[in-house]
């Protein structure tokens, strides 16, 4: 990491927390790369009291959990019932040990409507940062809507833009960029531009 001049890692899966040895992997970048930036992307399940202190103890900086309601009802109907009270659980022991949380939130179908909601609902979580997405109509997702036309990129951009009519409490940011300018360019004849950059993502 040093010769290559990486200052952050983020460790996504599959899910990260079924690696037994993430401490340690975390605890050498950290003590390799001095101010590096470690994070975690999570879906919370095994996050309990002990973990969480574990992960701080070992330097984490920052664990996103991925929630895609602010209801169970919601959530689990993309997620599988009983992952929004697990997810639940575990980012309470995350902001109760002190690490910082960010929300992330995938548009889906089931939670279109439900997306409005979304800045209060987050904050009161003791979340610092939103992370929203739009679903892809690819592998496990195109399996998991088929039979659902009506939803495209277009419908999660206009979820988004209900989202903002309320001020955004905390950080958020929406992927992709480019997407986002393009739609609001096209209804609102924003004429946003975006710097050429390396991705998309943020």
């Amino acid at each position: 990491a040093i010769v290559l001049g990486v200052r952050q890692i983020d460790i996504l899966g599959g899910e990260p927390l079924t690696y037994k040895h993430l401490e340690k992997f975390i605890e050498y970048f950290k003590n390799k790369v001095k101010n590096g930036f470690c994070g975690v992307v999570s879906n919370g399940s095994l996050i309990t009291k002990t973990r969480a202190r574990s992960l701080f103890n070992s330097g984490l900086d920052q664990i996103s959990i991925s929630l895609d309601g602010t209801t169970a009802k919601v959530n689990d109907a993309n997620r599988g019932q009983g992952a929004f009270r697990q997810a639940l659980i575990g980012l309470e022991d995350t902001v109760d040990v002190g690490i910082p949380l960010t929300i992330a939130y995938t548009i889906t179908p089931f939670n279109t409507t439900n997306t409005p909601n979304l800045f209060s609902f987050v904050q009161n979580l003791g979340a610092k940062a939103l992370s929203v997405q739009i679903t892809e109509m690819l592998g496990r997702g195109k399996r998991t809507l088929s039979g659902i036309n009506s939803f495209n990129r277009f419908e999660g951009l206009k979820a988004i833009c209900k989202m903002y009519y309320k001020k955004p409490p905390l950080y958020t940011e929406v992927s992709t960029r480019s997407l986002f300018k393009e739609f609001l360019n096209h209804f609102l004849n924003a004429g946003l531009t975006l710097p050429d950059v390396r991705c998309d993502g943020g």
